[in-house]
């Protein structure tokens, strides 16, 4: 007796196969960031720039990737869960009699498949946002990166404008950072300044117009979240660039007083 098969199977196999190529890539893009941050690391500004050329590429790939599979399903009626009950349905007829099959069967089936995926979703990812700069705390170190991150930014900057931001890094400088991070992403903009004598995190923007964040706990962890989710958070305080910012930072942070 011919195995038969459910209307859309065809269409289930090829939204399927699609799934598959996800992860690969999934993956690729995740040891590409990492290769890009060791590069920035060793101040490999060449390779680096190559790397996030990559980057770019790979997540237009997954997002093409993304738009077929989207496109095939809306074609086809089918939604994930949809693909899955077909396939698996498949795979029960041509592995056994019919007669053996019985729906508990099935359904177990399905949910050990469900639990599965549940469990390949629930791994989380994570996205590096920050990275150590390579050499110490020093000005002249720090003016350098502090203009690459001016150009990255893609912002169009007066030179009096840049010139107000960099006066307000040199003020936060005499507060004596022990360790500072440069942004990417979300604050790609931004430069993480940590201190000897408060666990608390001052995010500086490189950007004229942009406030500073201070950040209380897991900075890394807070900071992958929107600005304006930041700007709710009890573990974050926002300072406006008005003639008193700086003291209100002092205040906030308890350092910086003779």
């Amino acid at each position: 007796m011919p195995t038969k098969l459910h209307p859309k199977h065809k269409q289930a196999v090829a939204i399927f196969d699609l799934f598959k190529k996800k992860a690969p890539l999934q993956f690729k893009l995740q040891i590409l960031k990492a290769d890009r941050d060791t590069m920035l690391n060793r101040q490999d500004y060449a390779l680096s720039e190559e790397l996030v050329r990559k980057i770019k590429e790979t997540q237009d790939n997954l997002k093409s990737l993304q738009q077929s599979i989207n496109k095939r399903k809306k074609a086809s009626g089918l939604k994930k869960k949809d693909v899955a009950r077909i396939l698996l349905d498949h795979e029960k007829i041509s592995q056994s009699p019919r007669r053996l099959i019985s729906r508990s069967d099935l359904e177990k089936k399905r949910q050990e498949r469900s639990n599965k995926e549940k469990t390949i979703n629930s791994v989380n990812i994570e996205t590096v946002n920050w990275t150590l700069l390579p050499v110490g705390t020093d000005w002249a170190t720090f003016e350098d990166n502090f203009n690459e991150q001016l150009t990255k930014s893609g912002g169009n900057f007066e030179q009096k404008a840049i010139d107000e931001t960099k006066e307000r890094f040199k003020c936060i400088f005499e507060l004596k950072p022990k360790s500072i991070y440069r942004g990417f992403e979300t604050f790609s903009d931004y430069f993480a300044l940590l201190f000897e004598d408060t666990d608390k995190v001052v995010l500086e923007s490189v950007n004229y117009g942009n406030a500073i964040y201070i950040i209380e706990g897991d900075w890394k962890i807070l900071s992958r979240r929107t600005k304006a989710e930041l700007k709710t958070s009890n573990k974050t305080k926002v300072i406006h660039h008005r003639s008193d910012w700086f003291s209100k930072l002092k205040n906030y942070l308890q350092i910086g007083f003779k």
